[in-house]
């Protein structure tokens, strides 16, 4: 999917204020609803580039379901799964960022929600990226 000059400069707007934390993260809340990520019928999923948890963890958007939801799948690096299972498994009925962002910081034990967002913006980054070079 060729993104065009205009989409990328408003994704790389929100990817930004994500990062800073800014009342923009429902407008990228929406983007990532919209497909504007790329994706599929099913959704979009980004790795998650969090200290600890980045070798195998992902998170995105799942359109399964009536309304979809936001999903993460944590794997702890370094520590051994059962049935290649994630160590935690976020699937419940995940509506927004913020909310996502609660959750995979509780999960992870993060001392501040900051760090997840980062990782976060930073997964965007990388997809929007390659998305550019496509």
């Amino acid at each position: 999917m060729q993104l065009s000059q205009e989409t990328v400069r408003e994704l790389a707007a929100l990817i930004d204020d994500l990062a800073d934390y800014g009342d923009e993260i429902a407008d990228l809340d929406r983007a990532i609803k919209r497909g504007m990520y790329g994706g599929d019928q099913w959704g979009c999923q980004f790795d998650l580039l969090l200290d600890g948890w980045e070798d195998r963890s992902v998170w995105g958007w799942d359109t399964d379901g009536e309304n979809g939801s936001y999903f993460a799948q944590l794997y702890a690096n370094g520590k051994p799964t059962v049935n290649d299972e994630p160590h935690v498994w976020i699937t419940r009925d995940v509506q927004s960022l913020n909310q996502l962002v609660d959750e995979i910081a509780n999960a992870v034990g993060a001392q501040r929600p900051e760090e997840t967002i980062d990782a976060m913006a930073d997964s965007l980054r990388r997809a929007l990226s390659v998305q550019i070079e496509a």
